[in-house]
């Protein structure tokens, strides 16, 4: 009982302007795709890991190979410099090992979009070898990957 108000209490969701606001957005699909279609427990438990907080971050990745058999994206909402915002693609790859490794990269954005359409979209059941670069563009560095044999 609401000791203010004398009513009782009910622990309700209520919704604002019908289905906008604060409900909504807690139901709302934000842009992603994700390869992985998790069967059991363990695979969801490493998809929401991938999708929340990865492992690791791809950055720490340079000059490694990752062993990449699914792969989730979504956009996010970044400020640059200026303080102005944009939407960038956030990518997380997810291993053999259901291990995440994400980044915000347009380089490695543009790699992948020619990944899928040279080797498919994943689930890969052989996962492809991706070594991960950094490469110099004038004052600018950015990351992208090779396949590798």
């Amino acid at each position: 009982m609401n000791p203010f108000t004398g009513e009782s209490e009910k622990n309700e969701i209520m919704e604002v302007d019908g289905m906008t606001g604060f409900v909504a957005d807690l139901q709302s699909a934000s842009k992603a795709m994700c390869s992985l279609n998790p069967t059991n427990d363990k695979e969801r438990s490493a998809l929401f890991k991938a999708a929340n907080n990865p492992d690791k971050r791809l950055s720490e990745m340079i000059n490694m190979s990752i062993n990449v058999r699914d792969v989730y994206v979504e956009e996010v909402t970044c400020k640059n410099q200026y303080g102005d915002s944009q939407v960038c693609p956030r990518i997380v790859f997810i291993d053999d090992k259901l291990v995440g490794y994400q980044c915000v990269s347009l380089g490695i954005f543009g790699a992948l979009k020619k990944l899928f359409q040279i080797y498919g979209v994943p689930t890969w059941k052989t996962p492809l070898k991706l070594m991960i670069k950094q490469i110099n563009k004038g004052d600018k560095s950015l990351l992208t990957f090779d396949v590798v044999n």
